[in-house]
């Protein structure tokens, strides 16, 4: 769709309409070499994430779920049978079946209560034990949680260690599979313990996106404007001055704009593709999150949508900071003009955030999952009807 120009101004001497044009289409024109890609698709035609991913698990299973598989690699339709209707037999709690699963819930308990370093004391005993006899579900949900007693301790390199040891626990899914639980427990414990380590899986995976992001995407700041804007306006206006007035006041706002048009050109153009670079590349590491089989944890594919959601939202608001000669402040019209451009520029990153946003909005009605994740999609998309 073709940008709107505003209405052509009678007496303005300098022609600025070109100018404001091209500030607010600045987002989608870069230098050859550093073209942007091309703005996502609506999302009504393609939700995030932008590419096929691994049907997700219903939010209720079956009383009678299908059998884990035994030897070839697992995929969706060894997930638990799909069923809209509550199920008959509700999951068992694994800390009723299983000795580490309890000390688990006692140490997130402490966790949960702020008694941090009890938490990490109590989990720093058990995990030798666990590492070395226990079933592979409970050795990632273990350094999952000790993962997280890091990250509240706010130590990020030990919790990065954990994290990455869950990942490497996971290893290739297929053979992972087989080492969940002990075959001889029934159907749905072992699929409770399936459950398990795959929200550890990918809180461990979701963690690696966070780091990601906050390294680069969250370090790319809006280039901030030091150019000298308009003191105060002038006495009288353009149409009532004399002709050396009308000159030295047309010199001056050209000096501002050209000023503001050199920071557009430069460092936010510079930043624009380094962002937008960057916020494609976590993306990424977020939506890895649906490469998990069998099946990836809704929940932590609700938290990824959420963070991409919000990455595009931010960088769109960011164009809000572009900067404004500032005898254009006094001119409302045009000031107006040059606003609607700037939004207009910002749309396809707004569009790409309601995507996610909504990809969010949908798996938290779909699984009944309410947190702040959820609760951010959902505040979101009120405020963008």
């Amino acid at each position: 769709m073709a940008t709107p120009q505003p209405p052509r101004r009678r007496n303005s001497g300098y022609r600025l309409l070109p100018l404001v044009a091209a500030l607010a289409a600045w987002p989608l024109s870069c230098a050859a070499g550093d073209k942007l890609p091309a703005p996502a698709a609506s999302p009504t035609t393609a939700p995030w994430p932008l590419r096929p991913a691994s049907p997700l698990p219903q939010p209720t299973g079956s009383a009678t779920p299908a059998p884990l598989p035994t030897g070839s690699a697992p995929d969706a339709a060894a997930a638990p049978a799909a069923s809209s209707a509550p199920s008959a037999v509700p999951p068992p709690r694994l800390a009723q079946v299983s000795p580490v699963y309890r000390q688990l819930e006692q140490v997130d308990a402490d966790l949960q209560a702020g008694r941090t370093d009890k938490a990490q004391t109590r989990l720093a005993q058990m995990l030798g034990a666990v590492d070395r006899g226990g079933p592979l579900d409970e050795r990632i949900a273990a350094h999952a949680l000790m993962g997280r007693v890091y990250q509240r301790k706010a130590l990020p390199g030990q919790a990065a260690s954990e994290y990455a040891k869950v990942r490497a626990l996971w290893g290739n899914s297929s053979d992972a599979v087989q080492h969940i639980g002990s075959p001889d427990e029934p159907q749905p414990v072992r699929y409770a313990r399936l459950g398990r380590a795959l929200d550890g899986v990918g809180e461990a995976f979701f963690y690696a996106a966070e780091q990601r992001r906050l390294q680069t995407v969250e370090r790319l700041r809006f280039p901030e404007y030091h150019g000298a804007g308009q003191a105060h306006p002038p006495a009288k206006p353009l149409q009532d001055m004399s002709p050396a007035e009308r000159d030295r006041e047309l010199a001056r706002r050209k000096a501002e704009s050209d000023a503001v048009r050199r920071h557009i050109d430069g460092p936010v153009r510079h930043w624009m593709v380094d962002k937008q670079r960057a916020v494609e590349e976590a993306e990424k590491e977020y939506a890895r999150l649906l490469d998990l089989q069998p099946v990836p944890p809704p929940r932590w594919v609700l938290a990824s949508a959420a963070r991409v959601g919000r990455m595009w939202a931010d960088f769109a608001a960011d164009l809000d900071k572009a900067p404004v000669p500032g005898w254009m402040r006094d001119d409302p019209e045009l000031l107006n003009a040059y606003r609607q451009l700037l939004e207009s520029a910002a749309e396809p990153l707004i569009q790409r955030a309601r995507s996610a946003f909504e990809t969010c909005h949908n798996l938290a009605d779909r699984y009944h999952i309410d947190n702040e994740f959820s609760a951010a999609c959902a505040t979101w998309l009120d405020a963008h009807p």
